[in-house]
């Protein structure tokens, strides 16, 4: 069994930008200048830490019969059989993922925490139920324990 977690580049180019944008917003409109630069400083150093905190609480399992993923507040569970192909698109039109296509999964009630709580009612809705971005976890998923169990796989290889 191995796990991964989001990688660093990744956590950073989805939690720092928002943040800096806040930081220089309080920097330009807080007067005196010296109070906005604190300020900002401050709060983008606040905001970033703690997204990054809550990113970096996702993880992918890989096991012998499955993948294992961690969301801020649900996991899923899938079994190898259940991986019926592989996308490559622009995660919110920026980041490039490759990901796996599920035909189901078992959705775990549990936070990234280990807290049991409902998931969102908006997941049966959604196609995240149905998608893991493997290639945030591991840049040469391909080459490692996930593409040897998906060979064979049309896009894989």
């Amino acid at each position: 069994m191995r796990t991964y977690r989001i990688r660093w580049r990744w956590a950073l180019v989805s939690t720092v930008p928002l943040p800096v944008a806040v930081g220089v917003g309080a920097a330009v409109f807080v007067r005196p200048f010296w109070l906005g630069i604190v300020l900002g400083v401050a709060l983008a150093a606040g905001l970033t830490s703690n997204s990054l905190r809550r990113v970096r609480r996702r993880f992918l399992t890989v096991a012998p019969a499955g993948l294992e993923v961690q969301r801020d507040g649900y996991a899923l569970r899938v079994r190898w059989d259940q991986v019926v192909g592989v996308q490559r698109r622009r995660h919110q039109g920026l980041i490039p993922v490759e990901e796996l296509v599920l035909a189901s999964a078992e959705v775990v009630p549990r936070t990234s925490t280990g807290k049991v709580k409902a998931p969102p009612a908006s997941l049966q809705r959604h196609p995240a139920s149905t998608r893991i971005m493997v290639s945030l976890y591991d840049a040469a998923w391909r080459e490692g324990p996930i593409g040897d169990h998906l060979q064979g796989l049309a896009g894989v290889r």
